[in-house]
């Protein structure tokens, strides 16, 4: 399956390389070690009619390994205040209930692929400072979600 056609059947529009992320955004997603960005899907617009208040996620990447498919997810969200991190946690719960659907069945597969692959999953981009550090409170609770700590560059490797 290709990362095209999975989105395609989540009701997201793939785009080339990094052109769904928000320009300025874009030179801060990067992968190495024999991973390419491939394609990416915008995903909030996608919902935010059907959505309105519910707390949906930014990005989609899709990913080359080799000869396997991949894909990431990434959150680009300030983290200036210590409540930041529920509304992310919110986010991400969000994005895995999309992700248990039928629709969004083969994403979740690129996505497992990802995981086998030893590839973080879920990346949160800040734009700006950070008002908590690694081995806080708020750290253990971004952990025990799935998520990585924020960080201003996504290095995908």
């Amino acid at each position: 399956m290709s990362f095209p056609s999975a989105a395609q059947s989540a009701g997201l529009t793939a785009k080339v390389g990094k052109r769904a992320i928000e320009n300025r955004y874009r030179s801060n997603i990067e992968a190495t070690n024999g991973i390419s960005i491939t394609y990416s899907v915008e995903i909030d617009s996608a919902f935010v009619a059907n959505e309105p208040n519910a707390s949906r996620w930014d990005y989609g990447v899709g990913l080359s390994k080799g000869n396997k498919i991949l894909a990431v997810w990434v959150e680009s969200h300030g983290a200036t205040s210590t409540g930041e991190v529920d509304k992310m946690i919110a986010k991400l719960n969000w994005l895995k209930g999309k992700l248990c659907t039928r629709q969004w069945a083969d994403l979740r597969a690129l996505s497992n692929e990802s995981i086998s692959e030893g590839v973080h999953l879920y990346w949160w981009l800040v734009p700006g400072k950070v008002c908590f550090r690694a081995g806080s409170r708020e750290a253990l609770k971004l952990t025990q979600a799935g998520l990585s700590m924020p960080c201003k560059q996504v290095i995908i490797r």
